[in-house]
């Protein structure tokens, strides 16, 4: 079952630092996150990059893939979350 998409949660302080800031303010742009390696890890460290060969490594990716999928079928069904 899928649910709508829905705006942050008030308390939501922003994401993740990235370039999309250089084509977002031209295009719309949505970022969906799938955890991909343990909690604990820092990111850029060695361990999280250990994960990506293991199981966890490989669910998480087969999570992100559900994800994008699902947030591509809600912008097909409710086209009027794609304009601004």
């Amino acid at each position: 079952m899928r649910t709508p998409l829905a705006p942050p949660a008030a308390a939501y302080t922003g994401g993740l630092a990235t370039d999309t800031a250089d084509i977002s303010w031209q295009a719309p742009t949505a970022v969906l996150l799938s955890a991909a390696y343990p909690p604990g890890i820092p990111n850029h460290n060695w361990g999280a990059t250990a994960t990506a060969a293991t199981n966890i490594g490989h669910q998480a990716l087969l999570s992100a893939a559900r994800y994008l999928a699902a947030g591509a079928i809600d912008l097909i069904e409710q086209p009027d979350l794609s304009t601004p």
